[in-house]
C-alpha cells in the first residue's frame, strides 16, 4: 500500500510483483522498503463521507495480435520447418517402391523372375519397375539358352573326343599312341572343367548341414591315397558346420589341395577352424608363393602365373576360378595370401550354421 499517510488516497499494489526487479543500490533509504509493483486497487474518500473504490483490470491479450507481432524471421522458420516436414513425408512415401524394387533386384539370381510391384510410385519409378522385370525376363531367357548351348556342345564334343581315344587306341606305335591318349584325356579334363564353369553348376547347390571337418578328412585321404603327403589340422573340429552342397564344396577343397600340390615343394598343410559365424578351410604350401600384385587375378578365370606355364605344374587356370565361384555361391570367400611356410596361402571362408 502506498500514498501520503495524512490524505484519504489509497493505493494497492498486487502482492506477486512487490519488490520485484529491485535494484538496493538503485534507491535511497526513503524508498526502500516503498512496495514496488502494477496498481491493484486505489481507494479515496470523498467528501461526503463514501469511499471510492478503484478496481485495475488486466485486459486480456488477444492471441491473434500477439502472433502478428512477431518478427518475420520467426514466421520464416515456422514454415520452412512445416515445409522440411511435408517434404520428408512425400519423399519417404514416393521412396517405398523403390525401396521395394531394390530389395527385388537384390533377390534375383537368374533363375526365375522375381515379382515386381508397379501399382505405386511416381511415373518414373513404375517405369524402371517395367524395365526392371523386362531385364529379368531377358535374363532368364538368355540364362536358359545357355544351358541348353552348353549341355549340347558337351555332348557333342564328347562324343567325337571317344571317337578320336578309340582311334588313337589303334596305333601300332606305344610311344605315340600313349602320347596321343594323353593329350585326349587332358582335352576331356580341359572341356569337362570349362564346361562346369561356363555352367555355372555352383549356383545350383543344395542347402544341408555339411560338416567341413570330415569333408576335409576324407579329401586329405584321397590325396593319401594318391601318394601325396598332406598335413590336416583340426579334423577334429566339431561345430565347423556350413550350410551347402557336400560335393560342390568338396570341390572347393579339391581344388584349393591340388593347387598347393602342384605347386608346393615339399610340404602341403591343411587346417580347419571355426571363428565366431565363420569356418574356415586354409590350405598352405612352401612353393613359390603367389605375388601380392596378383592375388585377385589368380582367381579369373584361364589365369595362370607365368612361371607355372610347363608341363609339370601347368594347369588350365580354372581350379581357383571355379573354387571362388562356388564359395561366393555359398555366401563365402577365398582368397589368396602369404604363407608362413614360404609358399601361398589360400583361405576359404564359408558362414557357419549357428
Amino acid at each position: 500500500m502506498t500514498g501520503d499517510p495524512d490524505g484519504s488516497l489509497r493505493a494497492y499494489t498486487d502482492a506477486a510483483m512487490l519488490h520485484r526487479g529491485v535494484d538496493p543500490e538503485d534507491v535511497n533509504d526513503r524508498d526502500r522498503n516503498l512496495p514496488v509493483g502494477r496498481l491493484a486497487t486505489a481507494t479515496d474518500r470523498l467528501p461526503d463521507g463514501r469511499t471510492l473504490v478503484i478496481s485495475a483490470v488486466k485486459r486480456h491479450r488477444s492471441l491473434m495480435p500477439w502472433l502478428l507481432g512477431q518478427p518475420l524471421s520467426l514466421w520464416v522458420a515456422v514454415l520452412g520447418a512445416a515445409v522440411a516436414g511435408l517434404v520428408l513425408v512425400g519423399t519417404r512415401h514416393e521412396l517405398a517402391p523403390l525401396r521395394r524394387l531394390t530389395e527385388t533386384v537384390t533377390r534375383f539370381d537368374g533363375r526365375a523372375p522375381e515379382p515386381v510391384a508397379t501399382r505405386r510410385g511416381a511415373p518414373e519409378i513404375r517405369r524402371l519397375a517395367q524395365a526392371v522385370r523386362d531385364m529379368q525376363d531377358r535374363i532368364v531367357g538368355l540364362l536358359g539358352e545357355r544351358s541348353l548351348l552348353i549341355g549340347a556342345i558337351s555332348h557333342d564334343l564328347k562324343t567325337y573326343l571317344t571317337r578320336l581315344r578309340l582311334r588313337a587306341e589303334g596305333v601300332s606305335e606305344p610311344k605315340r599312341r600313349d602320347r596321343l591318349i594323353e593329350d585326349l584325356d587332358a582335352m576331356t579334363t580341359l572341356i569337362d572343367t570349362s564346361l562346369g564353369f561356363a555352367r555355372g553348376t555352383a549356383v545350383e547347390v543344395g542347402r544341408t548341414a555339411v560338416d567341413l571337418a570330415d569333408l576335409v578328412a576324407v579329401e586329405v585321404a584321397e590325396q593319401a591315397a594318391h601318394g601325396i603327403d598332406v598335413h590336416l589340422t583340426g579334423e577334429d573340429v566339431q561345430d565347423a558346420v556350413a550350410a551347402g552342397d557336400a560335393v560342390a564344396l568338396r570341390r572347393v577343397v579339391a581344388n584349393l589341395i591340388g593347387n598347393a600340390v602342384k605347386f608346393g615343394r615339399s610340404t602341403v598343410a591343411v587346417s580347419v577352424s571355426r571363428t565366431g559365424a565363420s569356418c574356415r578351410i586354409t590350405v598352405e604350401d612352401d612353393g613359390p608363393g603367389i605375388p601380392a600384385s596378383e592375388r585377385t587375378a589368380v582367381f579369373s578365370p584361364f589365369y595362370r602365373i607365368e612361371r607355372s606355364r610347363n608341363r609339370q605344374t601347368g594347369g588350365n587356370g580354372l581350379g581357383l576360378a571355379i573354387a571362388r565361384q562356388i564359395a561366393e555361391a555359398h555366401d563365402g570367400t577365398v582368397v589368396a595370401e602369404a604363407s608362413p611356410l614360404g609358399g601361398a596361402r589360400l583361405v576359404a571362408t564359408l558362414p557357419a550354421i549357428v
